[in-house]
């Protein structure tokens, strides 16, 4: 039974990562799977987990209708089998769904919902959606009452110009240099508006090559491909073991790729959850190690999200699998001078040294993605982040690569 179990919240982890990657037709097979078998198991935690997972997948194929009533359903249900843990995201996703339907009186019944569930957790972003909701009722009446103050103005100024033509005069010369000074001034806004939406569209076009290079589609093929093989087999133990890792990593790319920065805690996890996986698909090719100063507090320390992570990939694959000896990959976090140090080591063939055309042109791609990034990173910052990269040498023998992050703090 515990097995059975065990396969149906498997079913589940890769529905919410197909779900994630936006194969639809895989997500809702894996997710109606996992409802028939919960059923047959009578095993309420999954039944309540399978029809929270149907009103995801049609919330994400926008059938906001059908999502909804699979979200009722899951809150009976919780209800009656007292499962209160799935009352607060149930009450959000609701909100969420009577939103996108403009449904503004239901929304707004179940973020009160939601925000009273979540108690003393309400944080100031779900507060500013409240606001929001209920202004939209009050929008109207505030625009008639705009209009009607500014015809009114319009009136005084009136009446004030006709009393004196001198008056009427120098309110000419006035208006002229306001004119003047406002369209200044627009055009300054305008200018720099201009600048930043640039800036934001490099930005963005810029997250999307990083989310590429994160989202490695072999990688990800790969590891969904190992799994099932280990489910095929019946080792359900170890094939949710890394499916929990696989699913927990593109969580934490897709949520951390969105931020400007993120602590130091972090971006150590993520960077565990990576290699931990990386060593299930290379048969445990290389060994690693994280190394953090004593000094550094993982949770007040933040820096921007996962330049490590390509840096690794590009060592892992250029570096060690072509190697005949065992790889080592050592990442260390040290501070100095209210510098951040993040250095990537490996006992590789190091950088050029005989490396084929192609092995040159993916790392000098994946570098050059991180040299805009931080240029991106940079223009905003007061202090700049800057790296570099080089060969590893003992004796004049080259013993692997080094890149080296110096992160202000």
């Amino acid at each position: 039974l515990n097995a059975d179990i065990f396969a149906a919240e498997s079913e589940y982890e890769i529905a919410c990562t197909y779900l994630d990657l936006k194969v639809e037709d895989s997500a809702k097979k894996y997710f109606y799977s996992m409802k028939i078998r919960a059923e047959k198991l009578n095993d309420d935690h999954t039944t309540a987990l399978s029809l929270i997972g149907l009103g995801s997948y049609y919330t994400m194929t926008e059938s906001i209708d059908t999502s909804i009533i699979y979200f009722h359903k899951a809150l009976s249900f919780s209800k009656e089998k007292k499962l209160e843990f799935f009352t607060q995201g149930i009450y959000e996703n609701l909100y969420e769904g009577y939103k996108t339907k403009k449904d503004f009186q239901n929304a707004n019944e179940y973020l009160i919902k939601y925000s009273n569930y979540k108690d003393s957790l309400f944080n100031e972003e779900k507060n500013k959606q409240l606001t929001e909701l209920e202004t939209k009722y009050e929008t109207q009446k505030k625009d008639k009452e705009i209009r009607e103050l500014a015809q009114q103005n319009t009136i005084q100024d009136l009446e004030i110009k006709n009393t004196n033509l001198s008056l009427k005069q120098r309110n000419y010369w006035l208006i002229g240099i306001i004119i003047g000074t406002l369209l200044l001034i627009s055009l300054i806004i305008l200018f720099y508006y201009q600048k930043r939406l640039r800036l934001e569209h490099k930005t963005s076009q810029l997250e999307q090559k990083l989310l590429r290079t994160q989202l490695n589609p072999h990688f990800m093929s790969n590891t969904l491909a190992s799994i099932q093989t280990y489910l095929f087999e019946g080792n359900t133990l170890e094939a949710g073991k890394y499916l929990s890792k696989f699913g927990k990593l593109n969580r934490q790319i897709l949520e951390f790729s969105r931020k400007e920065s993120i602590t130091l805690g972090e971006e150590i996890d993520l960077l565990t959850n990576y290699l931990e996986l990386q060593l299930f698909l290379t048969d445990n090719k290389f060994t690693y190690s994280i190394e953090i100063d004593k000094s550094l507090d993982i949770e007040e320390v933040s820096l921007p999200p996962m330049l490590a992570q390509p840096i690794i990939e590009n060592a892992i694959k250029h570096g060690i699998m072509p190697n005949e000896k065992k790889g080592k990959i050592e990442v260390l976090f040290k501070e100095k001078n209210n510098i951040l140090i993040l250095e990537i080591r490996d006992n590789g063939v190091g950088f050029n040294n005989g490396n084929s055309l192609s092995t040159i042109n993916h790392t000098s791609h994946s570098y050059s993605i991180t040299k805009e990034r931080l240029n991106l990173i940079n223009a905003k910052a007061k202090k700049k982040i800057t790296y570099t990269i080089q060969n590893r040498l003992n004796q004049n023998q080259l013993t692997g690569a080094s890149t080296i992050f110096n992160i202000p703090l």
